[in-house]
């Protein structure tokens, strides 16, 4: 049996016509060429630019701080006046004082700036309470004996007699360490008219000579009965 001649595919396509398979000729796919690096160098400038911004905010925080701080800690011009629970006693106090701290649980006043660490209380007892004939000068003594009893690394100076409100009065000066703290006293017995009164006025010992006379100018504002 023959069969007919199959028809030879032509070696070559025709003029115009390609091969169905795209592929043999799609072009080579476009690399994507990577963006530049950028430079440690301009990194490192940009971090050097946000801490310098940070730490300038930073001061001027602390700087505001500190200013806010002192302001509180300057004695105000204006004053109030504090009495005592059984209001026979009282002090005229910078306003920006506070009246109501816990110094002592048997003080009749409690006044102080802990910004500045001023600090005073006064405590009045009835004479009654004590000897017929008892001083300025015998109450100092008590009050001094009860501290040192509590304190007694105390050192205390000289009494010396001065007037408050118009009586009579002893005061002196203590510096010891209470609780590790290096404080100096400057206490003021005096004697009214049927009580006793002790005026304790403190501070720490390295801002002794700043805040002495802001304190004793408070001690010598006492009024009492």
């Amino acid at each position: 049996m023959s069969f007919p001649n199959q028809p030879q595919p032509p070696s070559q396509f025709p003029p115009g016509q390609f091969p169905q398979n795209p592929n043999i000729y799609s072009p080579a796919p476009i690399q994507q060429v990577p963006p530049p690096k950028k430079s440690s160098r301009s990194t490192w400038l940009i971090v050097v630019i946000i801490f310098a911004v940070v730490m300038l905010g930073f001061c001027v925080l602390a700087a505001g701080a500190f200013m806010w701080v002192r302001s509180l800690a300057k004695d105000s011009t204006e004053t109030k006046t504090v009495k005592s629970f059984s209001q026979r006693a009282s002090l005229k106090i910078p306003k920006n004082w506070s009246s109501s701290l816990s110094l002592n649980s048997i003080a009749d006043i409690q006044v102080g700036n802990n910004f500045s660490e001023k600090y005073i209380i006064v405590i009045e007892e009835p004479k009654s309470d004590f000897q017929r004939g008892a001083s300025a000068n015998t109450y100092a003594d008590l009050v001094y004996r009860n501290m040192k009893m509590g304190t007694p690394s105390f050192s205390r100076s000289n009494y010396k007699k001065v007037t408050v409100d118009g009586k009579p009065a002893v005061q002196f000066r203590l510096v010891g360490y209470v609780e590790g703290l290096h404080l100096v006293y400057w206490v003021t017995a005096v004697e009214g008219s049927n009580h006793f009164y002790q005026i304790t006025a403190w501070t720490s010992k390295k801002r002794e000579t700043e805040n002495q006379e802001s304190l004793l100018k408070v001690v010598n504002s006492f009024k009492g009965k």
